[in-house]
Order: C-alpha cells, then sequence, then structure tokens
C-alpha cells in the first residue's frame, strides 16, 4: 500500500513538474522567440495592426512549448533541437500566417538570437554552476532562475528592436520584396538539396551496407530522414503553391490599379489634356501588353 501511493505521488510530483516547467520556462522563452522573429524581419505592423496576431503568437508559443517539451521526453537533445528547428518555420506558416519566404528567414534569425542569447548567458554562467548542474536541472525553481537572465536578455532585445525599429531585413520593403524571388530560390535549393542527400545517404545505405547493418540502422538515423523528408515535402508543396499564385497574380493587372487609370485617363479627357491622355492611354497600353492580360 505504502509503495503503491508512494509511485502515485511520485507520479503526480512529476506531472506537476512539467506544467511548471512549461509554465514558467518553455511558454516565455516561445513567445519571446516568435516576436524576435517578427522583428528581425521587419514586420512591425505585424503587431501594431491586428490585435488577433497576439493571440495567434501565445497559440504559437504554447504548442510550440508542447511539442519541444514532448520531444525533449523522448528522444535525444540533439534530434529534439532538430526537431523543433524544423517545426518552427512551419507553425509560423500555420499559426502565425507569415508566407512561405517570411517564416524561413524569420525563424532562422529568431533562432539564431535564441541561442546566442543562451550561449552568452551560460557561459557567463558556467563557471559558477558547473558543480551543481545536476542539481538545478532537476529543481524547477532553479532552472526557472538560471532562465530569467536569458528571457530578461531576450525581452530587452525585444523592447529595443521594437522601439528604435531594429532589424536584420526589412521584409515589408518594396525594394526587399523585388528580391522576394531570389529568396525563393535560395528555400527551393535547400530544399531540394535536403532531398538529394536524403536520396544520397540511402542509396549509400543500400548499396555499400551489408544486408544485416542495414537491417540494424539505427533509429536515430531512421528518423532523421522521415523528419527531414516530411519537412521538406511541406515547404516544397506550399512553395510550388505560392510559385503558382506569384505567376497568376502577376499576369494580370490589378482591378484598383486598372480602375485607377482609367479614372486618370478619364479625368485628363474631361480637362480636355489630350495630349497627357494619350500618354496615359498608350502607357497602359504597353503595361497591358507587358504584362499579358
Amino acid at each position: 500500500m505504502f509503495i503503491t501511493y508512494n509511485n502515485q505521488y511520485k507520479g503526480v510530483l512529476a506531472m506537476c513538474n512539467s506544467f511548471l516547467s512549461l509554465l514558467l520556462i518553455s511558454i516565455p522563452e516561445s513567445f519571446l522567440a516568435g516576436i524576435l522573429s517578427i522583428l528581425t524581419i521587419g514586420k512591425f505592423s505585424y503587431l501594431k495592426e491586428d490585435k488577433k496576431n497576439i493571440i495567434r503568437l501565445f497559440i504559437y508559443s504554447i504548442i510550440s512549448a508542447v511539442l519541444s517539451f514532448y520531444f525533449h521526453n523522448r528522444v535525444s537533445t540533439e534530434e529534439s533541437f532538430l526537431v523543433y528547428v524544423l517545426i518552427t518555420p512551419l507553425l509560423f506558416i500555420f499559426i502565425l500566417k507569415l508566407n512561405l519566404s517570411e517564416s524561413i528567414i524569420a525563424s532562422i534569425f529568431g533562432l539564431t538570437i535564441q541561442v546566442a542569447t543562451e550561449v552568452i548567458w551560460l557561459s557567463l554562467a558556467q563557471p559558477f554552476i558547473s558543480n551543481s548542474i545536476d542539481i538545478i536541472y532537476s529543481n524547477i525553481g532553479l532552472l526557472f532562475l538560471l532562465s530569467l537572465p536569458t528571457r530578461l536578455l531576450q525581452l530587452a532585445l525585444v523592447f529595443i528592436s521594437y522601439k528604435y525599429n531594429i532589424r536584420i531585413i526589412d521584409i515589408e520593403n518594396k525594394d526587399t520584396k523585388k528580391r522576394e524571388y531570389y529568396i525563393k530560390l535560395i528555400v527551393y535549393a535547400l530544399s531540394i538539396g535536403t532531398l538529394v542527400f536524403l536520396a544520397f545517404l540511402l542509396t549509400k545505405t543500400l548499396v555499400f551496407e551489408k544486408t544485416n547493418d542495414f537491417l540494424s540502422i539505427d533509429g536515430f538515423l531512421i528518423r532523421i530522414n522521415i523528419y527531414l523528408t516530411l519537412f521538406v515535402t511541406v515547404i516544397l508543396t506550399l512553395a510550388v503553391k505560392n510559385t503558382s499564385d506569384y505567376f497568376k497574380n502577376k499576369s494580370r493587372l490589378n482591378n484598383n490599379e486598372f480602375l485607377q487609370n482609367l479614372e486618370y485617363i478619364s479625368d485628363l479627357m474631361k480637362e480636355e489634356n489630350m495630349t497627357e491622355a494619350k500618354d496615359a492611354i498608350e502607357s497602359l497600353k504597353k503595361y497591358l501588353q507587358n504584362n499579358e492580360v
């Protein structure tokens, strides 16, 4: 009876620790990382224009934290981090409603800053905690205190970036949008390169490895292949859809712009300014011919 009660107590305690770890550490970390990711690409309007985006950030942080916690307790630290890296841009697309190129760039910059801030603080704290690191990681309160300076540093970066409009790339700038095509090419190249790597790895295993060795392939390698294949499949699917939408939109003149041109020409004709009206008509004609509308 005592042993059963003790096991139940340990189970409840473990659940409480897991919940506290999510609430105090994982969710705030994901929330700040999400905001930093958005600010690094200059999407300040995302936080200003629609309050629903803040709710999306909270939902993202909860889902990201739960997934990270789930995989962290079931696979190695390296594998868990890889899953987190692959899942983050997908959550940006489906939860935060960023487009493909924005999600890829934001996730890269956001994860880089997140890792950098943690490495900076842990490097400074390491001489003082090296002898008690196991105790710290087994105690949620101590782990929260250890992570607190990193969260404060990330919060300071959010404040400075938002207040002074500091960004790594200005994705909302019109000149930047002209380079979006090249950004998409990079995304395609990375995705295709990953598929080529997977194909090479599997071919090498099938051709050069012995049958017994192939049948006893480490589960870690198999899982890595599954993660990468799923990620690349989703990214390429979204990339193809975005490219298709891009060329469809490019092949027709925007209705509002077309109406504005007609109104402008009409006003010129009412003012009997026939020379400028003819020039405007010629410009519109050339635009329509160039865009094959």
